[in-house]
């Protein structure tokens, strides 16, 4: 608006006033033609997704089975095969999948469940064990297949998957059966103090890894060394026992 000139106001008095009518004095300042910046507007957080939990799979038949692990780099992570519901079964043959770049395998053992004359496996693929056809004893639903020792190479917080696939099992009474495959996450990382296969549990069979690297029987691991003192001895493995007990 110009700074002189004839202006039309519209004036209200207050309903206190008895006489509306009179004489007012009104100043009238010119202001910035620059608009003011509009208020920001602030968006209230978003409501937080619903995050599905990881699925556990529970094996309703006859099952092979590996379970997740959790290792730093450098240390040795023990991976068993193991098997649920395998009454009747014969034979078997399978192939174990892992991350090269993860994991480098350091020892193959036979499970509790293979005749020795009978269990071969063959490392020549990078990232692929493969287990020959092997002839079961015994005739419990449980035991392993075999256990697989890695070396962990990976980067520190990396995840990478562990699997089973081309899976020939034989029953007793019904010749070759599908079974469940349930494969499993490695991930590098720091583990429970005393976790010698890095299942995130420490057990008596920890202790037992410990007490066989104390007796060199089994490569060492210093991340067993419990008690700090440069070495794995017995006292490692009864400290760890002594962990696993419940309180």
């Amino acid at each position: 608006a110009p700074e002189t000139g004839w202006y039309t106001l519209a004036v209200s008095a207050s309903g206190r006033v008895g006489n509306p009518i009179g004489t007012y004095l009104i100043t009238i300042n010119r202001q910035s033609d620059v608009r003011p910046e509009a208020p920001k507007v602030i968006e209230p957080p978003p409501e937080p997704a619903d995050v599905p939990l990881p699925r556990v799979t529970v094996p309703t038949g006859t099952a092979m089975i590996l379970e997740s692990r959790i290792s730093p780099l450098g240390s040795i992570v023990r991976v068993p095969v193991k098997l649920s519901k395998a009454e009747g079964i014969t034979s078997l043959g399978f192939t174990l999948n892992y991350d090269p770049e993860s994991l480098r395998v350091l020892t193959v053992k036979r499970g509790s469940r293979l005749t020795e004359d009978s269990f071969i496996f063959n490392t020549d693929t990078l990232g692929k064990i493969r287990f020959g056809f092997a002839v079961l004893r015994g005739s419990g639903s449980g035991g392993t297949a075999a256990v697989v020792e890695f070396q962990v190479v990976g980067t520190t917080g990396s995840v990478s998957p562990i699997t089973l696939s081309d899976a020939l099992v034989n029953h007793r009474a019904d010749g070759p059966i599908a079974v469940e495959l349930v494969g499993a996450d490695f991930k590098v990382g720091a583990k429970l103090l005393g976790d010698a296969d890095g299942d995130s549990r420490v057990t008596a069979l920890d202790a037992l890894l410990a007490l066989r690297m104390a007796s060199n029987l089994q490569k060492i691991d210093l991340s067993l060394d419990v008690n700090n003192d440069g070495k794995i001895t017995i006292d490692d493995a009864r400290i760890i026992l002594n962990m696993a007990r419940p309180s």
